[in-house]
């Protein structure tokens, strides 16, 4: 929803040119936030497996789920958790070296590529829409509704989780994800000779925007950390992360290099071919996640 605002304000028509005032009102935005957030208490199993705080634990629960539900009952699960994972934290060199940690890694860097493209288009999609024909209010409007679709995506997805395996969710919303880039490249580079496929570009967005935000997206982002155990929950984290920061450098870098030079045939080089290579890998390796225990996960993976 703050994407969507943000956009609909940085329009020409809107606020677009005076910069100034768009920042100061993110920065008020992003203190009122901070202070929303101030109450907020450290999650349960970051507090008895990290901390060893029974009290605080409870005290949390409480906190996000009521004084009505049985504190008790989630705790036990808790312990029997922190049972399973007793011991020292591993060092970076021992998370990448044994073997169900290091594939873990190696999967949740693989998922993050597959929410690359979304961030670097959207921030440049007036650019590419306007490359593809289409007048520059047009361009502006269709970022515009890219972001409105996004949103609607996600609070659709926030249903469709509950009902679906996380593998089979992220291989599916991924793969059209991909296909809807695919096609705008086709559309974009046909469009000189038929013009009105220009509107399957803005048609490809909008979808890959839904797409993205139903299912794509989110799922790609938090499956890593389902694959080990709470002390290894930051480390996984932190590594891959870097791992997706460094291919965001790099295809940021060169986007609009490329773009100018091959058009839209950059998408097939930075985001179709790498993305579809991670599928494939998501697909033969992932195990599922869902209603299934840490135990089963990791001889998964091992």
């Amino acid at each position: 929803m703050m994407a969507f605002i943000s956009i609909i304000l940085g329009l020409d028509i809107v606020l677009g040119k005076h910069v100034n005032i768009l920042v100061i009102g993110a920065a008020i935005a992003n203190f009122f936030a901070f202070l929303i957030i101030l109450p907020f208490h450290e999650t349960p199993k970051y507090l008895y497996i990290s901390r060893v705080d029974k009290k605080s634990t409870i005290e949390s629960i409480e906190f996000y789920l009521g004084n009505e539900f049985n504190s008790n009952d989630y705790f036990v699960e808790i312990e029997q958790e922190a049972l399973l994972i007793a011991g020292r934290k591993k060092t970076v060199k021992e998370f990448l070296t044994e073997r169900p940690t290091r594939q873990a890694a190696i999967l949740s860097i693989l998922a993050l590529q597959n929410t690359t493209p979304y961030w670097s288009i959207l921030l440049a999609s007036t650019f590419f829409f306007q490359k593809a024909g289409i007048s520059k209010e047009i361009s502006q409007i269709s970022t515009a509704s890219t972001i409105f679709v996004y949103f609607f995506g996600t609070i659709v997805g926030m249903f469709w989780i509950q009902k679906f395996k996380r593998r089979t969710f992220i291989i599916c919303f991924t793969a059209f994800n991909i296909s809807t880039l695919a096609f705008y490249t086709i559309f974009d580079l046909f469009s000189p000779k038929f013009d009105f496929l220009k509107y399957g570009c803005l048609v490809c967005l909008a979808v890959y925007g839904f797409t993205f935000g139903a299912g794509a997206g989110p799922v790609n982002q938090i499956v890593g950390v389902e694959l080990v155990t709470q002390k290894d929950k930051s480390l996984l984290q932190a590594v891959s992360q870097t791992g997706n920061q460094f291919a965001v450098i790099i295809i940021t870098g060169a986007l609009m290099p490329l773009f100018e030079l091959i058009r839209s045939i950059t998408f097939i080089i930075l985001f179709v071919i790498p993305s579809t290579i991670s599928l494939v890998y998501l697909y033969f390796k992932m195990p599922e996640t869902r209603d299934r225990s840490l135990n089963e996960i990791t001889k998964d993976l091992e």
